[in-house]
């Protein structure tokens, strides 16, 4: 351990994180297998999601204590590992876009509150249980509802920062599977991992302008306490909702045509 503190800041918070990722693989395997035997349809959407989130948030939360207490190269690999960690253990998507993608307006507003609800449950599991525990004795020096805002510039490039990351991930993995399929490599595999450097090679790039979200039910979390009043608020939707969820409906309405257009040559 004492070699590791020459190169890192809180090793320790390194075992905590690998410890904690570990935990909610048992809990959400569990809580899933019941999900799946005990619903079906929206039902079982809306209980996955709650899992999801509340998985999504408690790994983030701890994760996100490496940036400045650990050391900002290791978040970057971490970050990478966690994309395939998710890809691998979490049930749901834990994000709204993938929702509304996959399933339409209506089931992503019908889902998104209970998105909110597991977040909100993670967030408040990790800030006033977990790290309360003190397990390590770092976790006690933690101060919740800390303002930490995102957006770190003019509002206009944030929405263009954040609308364009959000395009390239929607575009990424067609990409990265027509590369794996003329390479003859596993198509599934060469997507996470792209997707995994992809990732953490964006965040690192756009973590100080953005925070590089992507993802509006965790930007909700992350500046939940610091949005005071109305014109922040619709910053904040301006930046992380509008043109996530407009692009999002571009590109779902693009592939419907090209699927139509499809049917019709055939």
């Amino acid at each position: 351990m004492g070699l590791i503190r020459q190169h890192v800041n809180n090793p320790e918070l390194i075992l905590s994180c690998i410890a904690l990722h570990s935990v909610l693989i048992l809990l959400t395997n569990a809580s899933s297998k019941i999900v799946k035997n005990s619903s079906s349809g929206l039902l079982r959407i809306i209980l996955t999601e709650i899992v999801s989130s509340f998985m999504f948030i408690c790994a983030i939360w701890e994760k996100g204590l490496w940036f400045e207490n650990v050391n900002e190269t290791y978040f970057h690999f971490a970050t990478a590992a966690q994309v395939i960690y998710f890809t691998h253990f979490m049930p749901g998507k834990a994000n709204p876009l993938p929702i509304l993608a996959e399933h339409g307006i209506a089931t992503m507003l019908a889902v998104f509150p209970f998105q909110i609800a597991g977040a909100l449950g993670g967030a408040r599991f990790m800030q006033e249980i977990y790290w309360k525990i003190g397990f390590l004795p770092f976790h006690s020096t933690i101060s919740s509802g800390k303002c930490t805002p995102t957006l770190g510039i003019d509002q206009q490039t944030g929405i263009i920062i954040e609308t364009a990351l959000v395009l390239l991930m929607i575009i990424a993995p067609q990409i990265e599977k027509a590369l794996a399929k003329n390479l003859n490599l596993n198509e599934d595999n060469a997507v996470m991992l792209s997707q995994a450097v992809l990732v953490a090679f964006v965040v690192k790039t756009f973590i100080r302008s953005t925070g590089a979200i992507m993802n509006p039910l965790l930007s909700i979390l992350i500046n939940f306490h610091c949005i005071s009043s109305a014109p922040e608020l619709l910053q904040h939707a301006a930046t992380y909702w509008a043109g996530p969820v407009a692009i999002t409906i571009f590109m779902g309405l693009f592939k419907n045509g090209q699927v139509s257009s499809k049917k019709k040559s055939d």
